[in-house]
């Protein structure tokens, strides 16, 4: 009796193009022509929507488990107390996404308002030309 034991996973990815929809609009090599300033602000633009985030939901999911540990104590001195002190908690953790989502709602928006200040500033083949005399045969 021989038996074939044999175990084939086969996977490709079809499209590529929601990658390429998740690196933004500019390419790594038009990114690479903005000035550092902006560059660095690109990279790191939901980092302090992020940070806040995941400090609210810390600080509201150790509060929203104070508030249980004071409900799980069995006194009725604790309980109500415990009651509103969990609720205050869960609220913290439920602000936790919007709170994310503001913050890099702004952040997008100074990104925006950065890229389009630099597309205002004529660059040294736009900046105009200060008056010259023409060039004719008397004053070569």
């Amino acid at each position: 009796m021989s038996e074939n034991n044999e175990f084939r996973y086969h996977y490709a990815a079809g499209d590529k193009e929601p990658l390429a929809a998740s690196q933004g609009a500019l390419g790594e090599e038009d990114s690479k022509a903005l000035p550092p300033e902006i560059r660095q602000f690109k990279q790191h633009l939901s980092t302090p929507a992020l940070i806040a985030s995941l400090s609210a939901g810390i600080i509201g999911t150790l509060v929203l488990g104070g508030g249980l540990s004071m409900i799980l104590r069995g006194t009725k001195a604790l309980f109500y107390p415990g009651v509103l002190i969990g609720l205050v908690g869960a609220l913290v953790v439920m602000a936790a996404y919007p709170l994310y989502a503001k913050i890099l709602q702004v952040r997008q928006k100074k990104l925006e308002d950065m890229m389009r200040a630099l597309e205002d500033t004529p660059t040294l083949e736009e900046a105009p030309k200060e008056d010259q005399p023409e060039k004719t045969e008397d004053n070569f």
